[in-house]
Parts: structure tokens; sequence; C-alpha cells
């Protein structure tokens, strides 16, 4: 005999519940089930609300109870089925990083635990970069990309930024003229004897662990700086503090290069700046990385850009 008697979110009011009589009693948005109850009507326990089974109540849902961010406490016995939606998914990496051909795996959490619908669909932002099957990815090419799983119920999303740089499987490419060598930081002076050490010509990877060109985690800070850069839409100035990361890659560079209307402002050396326009990026060929004192001699204002110091 039930019935519900209900302030809640639910539309369903049909009868008045109590303890004594049995039925569906609702305290707010706390509702209790009491006795033997069969639901005739759609029932949603949203966010914020609960739904509790007395001790040795009893409810049918007859297919029409849903849990969409509430709770449900099971205290007495449920019968008929319940289906409970996807309020929210997680990745267990928000970053990723990778070499050309190598692979790294991303776990999805659904919430709750006990969705009813457990499927997701995987997509990369770029496949030139990297790929991805079921949440394994696999790196293509250097460059960045955001993978994005995406629930099929409540198309709920997360996303993970993966960063693939080259870490010696790579080409090897030489440092350029202006460059400072890897072995002897720039500005070091010669005694005046002919029998100074010359200069290092010999080859630098172009990676963080297997390169002098790079102090441990200098890299990693300008590719996060060129994915900011991959990512950005026409109008917006990428601001980045580069403290003592001097050597900006070519990579950086030419991702500023193929945008329209991006500004990067980087600051340097106790406050200066360097602002460096989309259309005025230089496009030095065979170049590995610009030392950013290198860079502060140009004039970005005009276009292209001219060496003023």
């Amino acid at each position: 005999n039930g019935g519900i008697a209900n302030t809640s979110s639910t539309s369903i009011q049909y009868g008045t519940g109590n303890k004594e009589n049995g039925g569906i009693v609702w305290n707010g948005k706390d509702g209790t089930v009491y006795g033997d109850v069969t639901l005739q009507e759609n029932l949603t326990i949203g966010e914020g609300e609960s739904l509790t089974l007395d001790d040795g109540a009893s409810l049918d849902t007859n297919g029409k109870l849903t849990v969409d961010g509430g709770t449900l406490t099971q205290n007495g016995t449920v019968t008929g089925g319940v289906t409970y939606k996807v309020t929210g998914v997680s990745l267990d990496k928000t970053s990723l990083n990778l070499n050309p051909g190598k692979e790294g795996t991303l776990t999805a959490t659904i919430t709750p635990s006990n969705a009813t619908n457990q499927n997701v669909t995987w997509e990369s932002s770029d496949t030139k970069v990297a790929t991805v099957d079921n949440g394994l990815v696999t790196a293509v090419a250097e460059g960045s990309a955001t993978i994005t799983v995406t629930t099929e119920d409540g198309r709920k999303t997360a996303t993970c930024t993966v960063i693939v740089t080259n870490n010696g499987s790579g080409p090897v490419l030489p440092p350029q003229p202006s460059d400072p060598a890897p072995s002897q930081p720039e500005g070091g002076s010669s005694t005046g004897s002919s029998s100074a050490a010359p200069r290092q010509q010999g080859p630098v990877v172009h990676n963080v662990s297997n390169s002098s060109a790079y102090r441990k985690g200098e890299y990693e800070f300008w590719m996060k700086v060129r994915a900011k850069i991959v990512s950005s839409n026409p109008g917006e100035v990428i601001e980045v503090n580069a403290r003592d990361n001097d050597k900006m890659p070519n990579s950086v560079m030419q991702a500023l290069a193929a945008k329209e209307d991006v500004t990067l402002r980087i600051r340097w050396n106790d406050g200066e700046e360097i602002v460096i326009p989309s259309a005025a990026a230089l496009q030095e060929k065979m170049r590995m990385f610009y030392p950013l004192s290198y860079l502060a001699k140009f004039d970005f204002a005009q276009t292209p850009a001219k060496k003023v110091k």
C-alpha cells in the first residue's frame, strides 16, 4: 500500500507514505523506504539527494529507479534493477612524455565505480604526433597532442597532454656557430695563448638526458611552452618565466611561426623581456636551439625581425 511524500527534486507525488503504513517518506532531499514499495513512475535520485531502505523494507523499482549523483543505501531488498548514471571520469595521468615509437598507457576511472554504462571513447587531437587505442598511446613524431577520453553516458571528459620528444633516436644536429659550445659557457674568455682549447664542434644530441646542451629539466620546460603555443588561439599571449632555461629549442620557435596572431613573451635575466609575435618568429634553418642572449639582439617589432645589437 505505500506511497510517496516528497519535497525532493523528483516530480513523483502519488499518495502519502509514512513509517506506519509503508511508502517512501521524504525529509527534504532525504528519502526513506518503509515496508514493501513498488515504483509506478520514474524516480531519480539526483546530486545531494539520498534514498535509504529501512531495515526489512523492500523496493521493487520496476526498472524506474535512476541514481544520478545521489546516494542509494540498501539496508533492505531492491529488485527490478537500478540505473547508475555516470557523473565524471578521470585519467591516471594529466601529462605523458614519450619518445617517437614508444608507448604509454592511460587508465580511465569512471565515477561512480558502479555506473551502469562503463563505455568510453578515446581521441587524439593530432594523430601525426600521437595515436590512442583504448588507452594505449603510441608516440609518432615530435610535438604535443591532447588525448581525450569521453564517456558514452553523459559525455563526461578527461584529458592528458602527450609531449613527444626525440631522446637520441633521431637525427644528430651540430651546434650552430652562434650557439655556445656545450662544453664551454657563453662568454668564456681566452688568455690569448694560441694553445687555448678549441671550441667544441662535435655532434650534440637533441634531448635532455643524453645531451650536454641542456640541463636536466630544461628541455621539458620548453616542451611545455611549445604545448601551450600549439594549443593557443589567435590573439593569445603566452607568458613564460624562463629563469635560467636559456636555450629555447628550435621546435618552440617553429611552433610559434606556424600560429596566427600569437605572441610569446619571455621573462629572463632578472626581469628582461623578449617579446616575439608569431609573424616575426625566426626560421633559421638547421638551428637546434636559440640562446635567449641571441634572441635579445633582435627587434621583433619588425617583420621580419632584424638583428639590431
